[in-house]
């Protein structure tokens, strides 16, 4: 099977690049997404993003979080409201996730 990752680009605020990266400038060079310091979010199926964070299904059918996550958007009541990296999103489910939206 083929490795991919996600790349993203534009405003640097808010986590929103996933690539540790929080300023106030702009990027139109797509970034790796991170998982930590310096490895790249890989393996993914499908991406859902708003306003200021994405989420992402990977094939493990785990979902990946980052960006702003100040009304708990990320679906984690983690009391970081900023995720600069790549993180798992403890769902508290038993079930699989399939699909995100």
């Amino acid at each position: 099977m083929e490795t991919t990752h996600v790349y993203t680009w534009g405003a640097e605020n808010g986590g929103k690049l996933g690539n540790g990266i929080i300023g106030t400038g702009f990027t139109d060079e797509p970034q790796n997404v991170l998982i930590g310091a310096s490895t790249p979010l890989s393996d993914i199926t499908s991406i859902a993003a708003g306003h200021v964070h994405t989420l992402a299904l990977d094939t493990q059918n785990r979902v990946w979080g980052w960006g702003s996550n100040d009304t708990k958007q990320l679906g984690s009541n983690d009391k970081t409201e900023i995720k600069e990296y790549a993180e798992i999103i403890p769902l508290g489910v038993t079930e699989k996730v399939i699909k995100i939206a």
